[in-house]
Order: C-alpha cells, then structure tokens, then sequence
C-alpha cells in the first residue's frame, strides 16, 4: 500500500584517522575535498561550503602528504548514486595534536 522507506534516509556521523594524501580541487585554488588513505582504501571527503581563503592557505603551508589526520563530519547515503558523501566538520593532525582546521 504506502511505501514507508525514507527519501532521504538520515545522516550519520563519521569519525576517521587515515593518512592525509592530497586535495581534489575544482578550480586551480579551490579544494572541494581532501583524500585520506584509511585502511588501505582511498576516501574523498568533502570541505565544508563556507571554507574560507584563510583556512585554505593555512592548510597548504602547514599539511603535508603522509600526515596522519583525524577526521570527523557527517556521512550521507546517496540512494540514486548508491554511494556514501562524506563531508567534514572537523580536522587535525593527529602526530601533532594541534588544534582543529575547522568548526
């Protein structure tokens, strides 16, 4: 009678640790993502909208392939794509302890 599957089924939150690979950009100055390797696995996960010029020129200086990162967001279920979307809220070094990259 009535499909009661969600149209959207709800987000979860991730928490990862991988080493930090590189960015996907869109544009020559942009990153849309970073790359963390985690359990020998390759894994985009997105930049929050709002990522201001600052913060990108503070990440190019200070990250480095092979920095171990931690990682923390939301992921998404993409029914239509049948794929998961990964996007950031929070990282940081994890060999530094060092403060966040992002709020």
């Amino acid at each position: 009678m009535f499909n009661l599957a969600p149209l959207h089924p709800p987000s979860r939150i991730f928490n990862l640790e991988g080493t930090f690979l590189g960015f996907l950009r869109q544009g020559f100055d942009q990153p849309e993502s970073i790359v963390l390797e985690v359990e020998e696995e390759e894994i985009a996960i997105d930049l929050p909208a709002n990522f201001s010029q600052t913060s990108q020129s503070s990440w190019r200086q200070s990250l480095q392939p092979g920095d171990r990162i931690h990682c923390i967001g939301r992921s998404q279920l993409n029914l239509q794509a049948g794929v998961v979307n990964l996007r950031a809220y929070q990282f940081f070094t994890s060999d530094r302890g060092s403060a966040p990259y992002l709020d």
